[in-house]
């Protein structure tokens, strides 16, 4: 028997919920203004620092997240930087239940990996979104889960 996803509790006073996690403000501008114009309430982090409060503040509902989220300008060389991991890790120990679509420029080996990691901490990594995208591809997600109320239709790796 096949295990059937819950659906998002929405209603017109709380629509759909979108966090977008990119160090590039370019892109989550881009993104969330395709995500209002479909219908979601949008919320953008674009460093680590902000991504703990906005994700306990906001409980999305869907998460783009960036794979790699730069480096911060107080940083020397050789210092690691937080990454998409880094973001996995935390949203699976607040026992996030929202899907994650993957949006990144890294080879497909890389996303690969990291989707594995992220299912194997028990997240609903739902896929991955090729950088550059195309605003078509962009909105069809968007308004697919729009239209089901769950991702795992809306998005393919």
């Amino acid at each position: 028997m096949q295990e059937q996803e819950a659906a998002v509790p929405v209603t017109p006073d709380k629509p759909f919920k979108l966090m977008v996690i990119d160090d590039s403000t370019e892109i989550t501008d881009i993104i969330a203004e395709v995500g209002k114009y479909v219908g979601f309430d949008v919320t953008c982090a674009n460093d680590y620092d902000s991504v703990r409060p906005l994700f306990r503040k906001v409980d999305p509902h869907l998460i783009f997240l960036d794979l790699d989220l730069g480096f911060d300008e107080d940083m020397e060389i050789g210092e690691r930087g937080f990454d998409g991991l880094d973001i996995l890790q935390f949203v699976s120990t607040q026992e996030c239940k929202a899907p994650i679509l993957i949006i990144s420029g890294s080879a497909d080996d890389i996303c690969a990996s990291t989707i594995k990691i992220g299912r194997e901490l028990g997240l609903k990594i739902v896929g991955s979104l090729r950088k550059p995208f195309s605003l078509s591809d962009l909105e069809q997600i968007l308004m697919k889960f729009m239209q089901s109320g769950t991702s795992k239709e809306a998005v393919a790796t």
